[in-house]
Formats: structure tokens, C-alpha cells, sequence
């Protein structure tokens, strides 16, 4: 697999993730949302300032790790959520 290809596979997953966001908002709340949109905003600045430097190596890096994270978030929450609603 190449870098771009890559670095669509995990954009990809990403964009599965914002969705489940957004389309669960019942469970994540405006506060939720925010803080998964601060640390977006972050890896949009990483990026742009890695492909300016034309290192891909570094933003796939940027990328896998956000994905990581938000899942990780994301899983926090709902199972919080889950306690709350038992």
C-alpha cells in the first residue's frame, strides 16, 4: 500500500468515526463534539505544515494517532453514557 493509499484508508476511518459523532447525539454532547473538534482542528494544522515539508511519513503518523484517539474518546463516553442509562 502506498502513503496515499494509506493516508485514504485512515481518513477514511475518520470520517466513520465524525459520523458516528454526529449521527449519535444522544450520546456525545455538544461538549464531546468540541473537544473531538479542537483536537481535529490540530491535526488539520499538522497536515498542512507536514505536507509542506512533503512529509507524508509524518502526518500518516499525525493521522493513525488521532484515529487512535478519537476512538479511544469515543468509546470513553459511550460507555459512560452506557452507566448513566443502565
Amino acid at each position: 500500500m502506498t502513503k496515499k493509499e494509506e493516508i485514504t484508508h485512515w481518513s477514511k476511518s475518520l470520517h466513520e468515526l465524525m459520523e458516528a459523532v454526529y449521527i449519535d447525539d444522544e450520546v456525545y454532547s455538544l461538549e464531546d463534539m468540541q473537544v473531538i473538534r479542537n483536537r481535529l482542528d490540530d491535526l488539520i494544522e499538522q497536515e498542512s505544515f507536514w505536507t509542506q515539508r512533503e512529509n507524508p511519513d509524518k502526518f500518516l503518523t499525525e493521522l493513525k494517532n488521532h484515529v487512535s484517539w478519537q476512538a479511544n474518546y469515543m468509546e470513553k463516553v459511550f460507555e459512560l453514557w452506557e452507566l448513566k442509562n443502565a
